[in-house]
């Protein structure tokens, strides 16, 4: 990576990705998820990164607190915890769903397309899943 000139998103963006890779091997040693979250910056220079650190399931997956919240909500909208985890499509695409935020009422499901990006929904009828 040339030397960092200016910082934006796109600098931003690769900067997240070389910190993962750097973090990954301290993640696998310590048998947790540690990654670079969300990130902030200013014209000036400034950025600040948020460091997500969760612990690992007996399933080996990091624990997801908006999982969780599906899981024990998920009556609620007419599914079972089974449905986590699960593909389904939406406006003809195919996504994962990944969990509920619990403050978000308007789209409150959350789910991820096969490039990793997470989208928001306001609703995931049964019928969209796919066997």
């Amino acid at each position: 990576m040339p030397e960092i000139k200016s910082i934006n998103r796109e600098t931003i963006r690769d900067i997240r990705i070389r910190i993962n890779e750097a973090l990954a091997p301290l993640s696998q040693e310590l048998g947790i998820s540690i990654e670079a979250g969300n990130a902030s910056f200013t014209p000036s220079g400034r950025c600040t990164f948020k460091l997500i650190v969760e612990k690992k399931g007996e399933d080996g997956e990091a624990y997801d607190k908006h999982g969780e919240y599906f899981k024990s909500t998920a009556r609620l909208w007419g599914l079972t915890a089974e449905h986590l985890g699960r593909k389904f499509t939406y406006a003809g695409k195919v996504f994962t769903l990944k969990g509920v935020k619990p403050n978000a009422w308007k789209n409150p499901f959350l789910g991820e397309d096969h490039r990793g990006k997470m989208y928001v929904f306001p609703e995931i009828p049964k019928e969209a899943f796919l066997s």
